[in-house]
């Protein structure tokens, strides 16, 4: 499951976007950016943030398009990533 956050606390839910998994179980936020774009987001040049449960906070990643890898264990019950866009 996928929560996204964008500006103004708009929050959509998405739950059946297939994403691509490392064998660590871990989510390449780059892929996950390009799948929001192909189902229709737009988020080009946005500042992209996910939630990391163990620190409690949205860490920065960058703006759109990323330039570094960065990767993310879903976390939570429902194991989901949580994208916040600006």
């Amino acid at each position: 499951m996928i929560l996204i956050q964008q500006p103004r606390n708009d929050k959509e839910y998405l739950s059946n976007v297939e994403v691509k998994m490392t064998k660590e179980n871990e989510v390449l936020i780059s892929d996950l950016i390009e799948t929001l774009k192909t189902i229709g987001f737009s988020l080009q040049g946005s500042m992209i943030f996910y939630y990391d449960f163990f620190a409690d906070l949205f860490v920065y990643c960058g703006n759109d398009p990323l330039k570094t890898n960065i990767f993310v264990n879903p976390q939570g019950k429902t194991k989901q990533v949580q994208i916040k866009l600006i």
